[in-house]
């Protein structure tokens, strides 16, 4: 029974050890894991009052930010440091919560103490990448998350946030190449593999790009990103080889069917597959729904194609295939 799962076990645990901090910690972070923050904060500050346990100090603190209570995560880490004042991860932690309220120099004067501390932490670069990237600061957020990677070459989230820079840069070579590094790290997302299919993509290499969205769905059956792309790119690129219609429908459908027809963009991409596949009466109501449900701003690129519709025309893409 003790074994039955993991809170009765460390339940267990704390009944034959009394004084120490370590097995409530250890109920604390199960009760987190499943959930029950009410528990877990209850453990965790029972832990740290036992003894200055640091994981406690900051799982606590990341618990507190990711519930939207700041100040609490902030006196946290701060009594924490008062006990601990040579911790790097105190400082990088307290940091990614002054990130999180906008208060961009007190995050970036707890990074610099955290590097003082520990030149080689990986982490502290990174957000310290976030934090430039947050200013706008694109290149040097790259110089940042380059530097995380040399300190850490299995750093997921630097691979991930440098690809996403150079994205937005529309340098989609470099892009790709950081996802893949990505996806070699954890092969089971399917955001990863996502990702490198925009890239190949907008590189024009139109069947690659199918082929990681019909990945990504092999991870993720309801990734309704990926079925809303494969009927884009088989309802408008200007390659005829890579068009189908029928196919183009039937992905679109399940991507509205997911979303619950709330969502504009998968609407839109409905239409254009119907006028692919010449049921052009079809194609002019999804798109009224699109325009309906699009902001203000988008909605006269989206009545042009209402227009095509009406005039019994598919709707062709750029060589990019960016959906507008």
């Amino acid at each position: 029974m003790v074994w039955s799962d993991t809170v009765r076990f460390w339940t267990d645990v704390i009944r034959k050890n009394a004084h120490h901090a370590r097995p409530v910690y250890n109920r604390g972070h199960a009760f987190q894991r499943l959930g029950k923050f009410s528990e877990a904060e209850r453990d965790y500050l029972e832990a740290v009052r036992r003894e200055p346990y640091l994981e406690a100090f900051t799982n606590l603190g990341n618990m507190y930010a990711k519930l939207g209570r700041y100040d609490d995560s902030i006196g946290i880490i701060d009594q924490a440091i008062t006990l601990k004042p040579r911790a790097a991860v105190l400082y990088n932690n307290r940091a990614s919560v002054y990130l999180r309220c906008g208060q961009f120099q007190s995050s970036l004067e707890d990074l610099n103490r955290a590097l003082a501390i520990s030149p080689d932490y990986a982490m502290a670069y990174y957000n310290r990448g976030r934090l430039l990237a947050k200013q706008g600061q694109d290149e040097e957020a790259v110089a940042e998350y380059s530097l995380a990677i040399e300190k850490d070459s299995h750093l997921l989230e630097a691979f991930v946030n440098r690809g996403n820079t150079f994205f937005r840069q529309k340098k989609f070579q470099k892009a790709l190449t950081d996802y893949d590094r990505a996806v070699a790290l954890r092969p089971d997302l399917p955001t990863f593999v996502y990702y490198r299919g925009l890239c190949r993509m907008r590189l024009g290499d139109y069947l690659g790009a199918l082929q990681e969205f019909e990945r990504t769905l092999q991870l993720d059956n309801q990734y309704v990103d990926a079925y809303d792309h494969l009927a884009w790119i088989m309802a408008t690129c200007p390659k005829s080889r890579f068009r189908d219609g029928q196919r183009a429908v039937r992905y679109a459908q399940t991507a509205c069917k997911i979303s619950g027809r709330t969502n504009y963009r998968y609407l839109m991409t409905l239409a254009a597959a119907y006028a692919e596949q010449g049921q052009f009466d079809a194609a002019v109501h999804e798109q009224r729904l699109a325009i309906e449900l699009a902001p203000p701003d988008e909605r006269p690129l989206l009545r042009e194609s209402l227009s095509q519709y009406r005039h019994r025309k598919a709707y062709r893409n750029s060589e990019t295939l960016q959906k507008p």
